[in-house]
């Protein structure tokens, strides 16, 4: 698909638009032994992950749902900012949280 994705995101549907925003933050670190394009391609499948064991029907409607992904994601970023000892910011956590939701609403709609 994508010569800039990592193998093993690039042929999924979503993942790779969930890359994108999380790489677009991680990638301003530099943190000995800490792989931007591998640690965002992580998140990417477990964002992806919970987004599809949270939707339900019209789920795109409910905010109790999407703070559900929310919450899960959140917590799968502050594990990620602890375990490679990343200074993200709360409101770099909030803008991965709310775009990658806003590419959830569009393309996992159903």
């Amino acid at each position: 698909m994508n010569g800039n994705l990592p193998e093993r995101i690039s042929y999924e549907e979503v993942a790779p638009a969930y890359y994108g925003e999380v790489r677009d933050v991680l990638e301003n670190y530099k943190v000995a032994g800490f792989d931007p394009a591998e640690c965002s391609a992580d998140a990417a499948l477990a964002i992806d992950r919970i987004v599809l064991l949270r939707r339900c029907v019209d789920w795109t409607h409910n905010e109790d749902v999407q703070n559900r992904m929310k919450t899960e994601i959140e917590d799968l970023l502050f594990e990620l900012k602890d375990e490679h000892d990343i200074p993200l910011t709360l409101e770099e956590i909030d803008q991965i949280l709310d775009r990658c939701i806003d590419i959830a609403r569009v393309r996992r709609a159903q």
